[in-house]
């Protein structure tokens, strides 16, 4: 990979309200071709960070992925009760990390 300031070679991008690929090809949401390799990073992303994308970008060298879409989940049990930022708020967070 390159410089840390670098983007990334392949687009990492939130997800998108409709299926995966689901074999339709080109046509398909986010127009990702039929037999691409994409992977699924979910977690609460509160706050979501450059960590979460310095993961995202090793994982898509590591195993030549061609996407990678991140799915801020709506609770994590592990942070209890603690208090969470309003899940259109992480999304919107999640989208301007990703560009």
């Amino acid at each position: 990979a390159g410089a840390a300031g670098d983007p990334p070679a392949r687009p990492l991008t939130p997800p998108a309200p409709a299926p995966l690929d689901g074999g339709a090809g080109a046509g398909a949401p986010g127009g990702t071709p039929s037999g691409a390799r994409i992977g699924v990073f979910g977690g609460t992303f509160d706050p979501p960070h450059v960590g979460h994308l310095l993961v995202a970008t090793d994982a898509m060298e590591r195993l030549a992925l061609d996407r990678v879409l991140f799915v801020p989940a709506a609770t994590q049990p592990l942070k209890g009760d603690a208090t969470r930022t309003a899940a259109e708020h992480r999304l919107a967070l999640v989208r301007a990390l990703v560009g």
